[in-house]
């Protein structure tokens, strides 16, 4: 449904953005799920790779341009980029509430505040070479590679490690639900670890 390369999506009710690699932003909506239609798009510049959508706020990786992009999506058809915040080598970002998780590679993880959308601020970094997070709770699990770190973010500007785990082998992606932690792990394919008082086992 989208001209260029899809490479991250994020959904709320019903509509999606869509991380369009050279193509910038597009905005889907998927009321009816037969027939999604693109209703709005922006040029980002550079590569956007992947979405995350809090409020009315889609939040943007674009690691060509080594940033956290801000685009006010509150009028679907007009989606309007409103910041950008360097970050280092953004490959993922996830968001809860007002506080955005940017996994930035060698630059590690990135805990940004977008409560203004037009000056987001950086808060802290946890360190660390991560391609990818998911965030629960008070913990973020951080991919590394060889496996993952389980870090406190109770307190956003002091981010802490808790553990971590080893995977079987390369890990290149990680989701939280429902108490278990699922890894696509390069050797294995996918790896289901339960969480226990935030320690997998």
């Amino acid at each position: 449904v989208t001209p260029g390369i899809a490479s991250g999506i994020a959904t709320s009710e019903n509509l999606a953005v869509v991380s369009d690699a050279f193509n910038g932003m597009r905005v889907v909506d998927i009321s009816n799920p037969a027939s999604p239609s693109i209703i709005g798009s922006v040029t980002l510049g550079g590569v956007a790779s992947k979405a995350a959508i809090s409020g009315n706020l889609a939040l943007i990786a674009n690691g060509s341009l080594s940033s956290l992009q801000v685009v006010d999506i509150s009028t679907p058809t007009n989606p309007v980029l409103k910041s950008s915040l360097n970050t280092g080598s953004a490959l993922d970002v996830t968001a809860v509430g007002n506080t955005a998780y940017v996994s930035a590679n060698a630059s590690g993880l990135k805990i940004v505040d977008i409560s203004n959308p037009v000056l987001p601020t950086l808060i802290s970094t946890y360190s660390g070479t991560i391609a990818t997070s998911s965030v629960s709770g008070t913990v973020a699990y951080a991919e590394k590679g060889v496996g993952i770190d389980l870090v406190n973010i109770s307190n956003p500007a002091g981010p802490s490690k808790i553990t971590s785990v080893k995977s079987v082998g390369e890990t290149k992606d990680v989701v939280v639900a429902n108490n278990k932690i699922y890894v696509a792990d390069e050797t294995a394919e996918i790896v289901i670890m339960d969480i226990y008082h935030d320690t997998p086992t």
